[in-house]
């Protein structure tokens, strides 16, 4: 995140002191960019010592680096003045900053480093979000999902089986209850919570959670990728738009196309098609009775099938296939005209149908 006191440039001396923290902050807020800029700078030569604001800058940053009384406000959502992404560096780079950010070294990738916060860490750092607040508190109010991409985030652990994330449950019940009766009841209630996602889930195509195989016990492992925690807890984020990740995903049910598709030039575009409508599997199409409609179904990979069962009352292996997304949501890029329409098609028919009738 950055470089000890030891390794700051000779330079680093105290040519400038402010005369109180009131000018301290109000030059902060003034060349807030700057002070950063010289941060990142690996060539500390390219500055001019005479000039009064390097010297003012030089200052801010040694006395942030070295003065374990040094103070800049947490992030809070109650001060718009602290949620900047200059006021951020500045309280990552304090020692208290420092101490929070580094419990997240190494953890999922949600690392603070080049000066760029991930989403998800500029959410649960900051004072007053929905986010800090259950994080703070045990989570009592999340869902599923965020249940279980706390536990993934929380531990270093990449690949978990349904048998660490019962650890991680009691583990995590003990730190916020002392009463044994008390950590009994929320353990219960996550993991129930959390078996009954997994296995509503657990055979859809696109998962949050997906599935990389099973361990020498024969136990499911679930993985999560890097980043998708922003989507699971995007429905709390509280900040509003920062990023360029935050761009809101396109509604399903829209008949316009996204301009971040329909711009792409046509060889790129028909490679991202590809990617969603081609299969390396046969694609198997199925009746489903619940919901009163075909769907599709593609085999799992070798390394992945589980024990075989019927499906309604076609010999195909249970727990060996991924169930794609229904129909409407799946070709929903078809209905933004007739020209997507045509190039999704033609990708999807390349595939190789097999039809059950019941």
């Amino acid at each position: 995140m950055s470089q000890p006191s030891s390794l700051l440039p000779p330079w680093a001396s105290r040519e400038y002191w402010f005369p109180s923290e009131g000018e301290r902050d109000h030059f902060a807020s003034q060349y807030g960019e700057f002070i950063i800029k010289m941060l990142k700078s690996e060539n500390w030569d390219e500055f001019d010592s005479r000039d009064s604001v390097v010297r003012m800058a030089k200052a801010y940053i040694k006395e942030m680096y070295e003065d374990p009384y040094y103070d800049v406000p947490a992030p809070r959502v109650y001060d718009p003045a602290t949620l900047t992404e200059a006021h951020f560096v500045f309280w990552a780079h304090t020692s208290s900053g420092r101490q929070e950010v580094e419990e997240w070294r190494d953890l999922r990738g949600i690392v603070y480093k080049a000066f760029a916060a991930p989403r998800f860490l500029r959410e649960i750092l900051t004072r007053g979000t929905r986010l800090h607040s259950e994080w703070s508190s045990g989570g009592v109010r999340l869902t599923a999902a965020q249940d279980l991409a706390t536990i993934m985030l929380r531990s270093e652990t990449v690949v978990f089986t349904e048998r660490d994330i019962s650890a991680c449950i009691w583990r995590r019940g003990s730190r916020f209850y002392e009463r044994q009766d008390k950590i009994n009841e929320y353990v219960f209630k996550v993991q129930h919570k959390i078996d009954e996602y997994v296995l509503k889930v657990q055979d859809n195509f696109d998962q949050d959670f997906p599935v990389t195989g099973m361990d020498f016990c024969g136990e499911t492992q679930f993985t999560m990728r890097p980043g998708q925690e922003n989507k699971i807890f995007a429905p709390w984020y509280d900040l509003g738009q920062i990023g360029y990740h935050d761009i809101p995903d396109w509604p399903a049910n829209s008949n316009i196309a996204s301009r971040l598709m329909t711009d792409l030039p046509a060889e790129l575009m028909l490679i991202v098609l590809e990617n969603l409508f081609k299969f390396d599997q046969d694609i198997h199409i199925v009746f489903d009775h619940d919901v009163d409609e075909y769907i599709f179904i593609v085999e799992r990979e070798q390394h992945l099938k589980e024990f075989p069962h019927g499906l309604q009352g076609v010999q195909m292996p249970m727990g060996n296939f991924w169930k794609l997304p229904y129909c409407h949501e799946f070709f929903a890029f078809g209905a933004t005209g007739e020209a997507n329409r045509a190039m999704m098609m033609g990708v999807f028919h390349r595939n190789k149908f097999i039809v059950h009738d019941d």
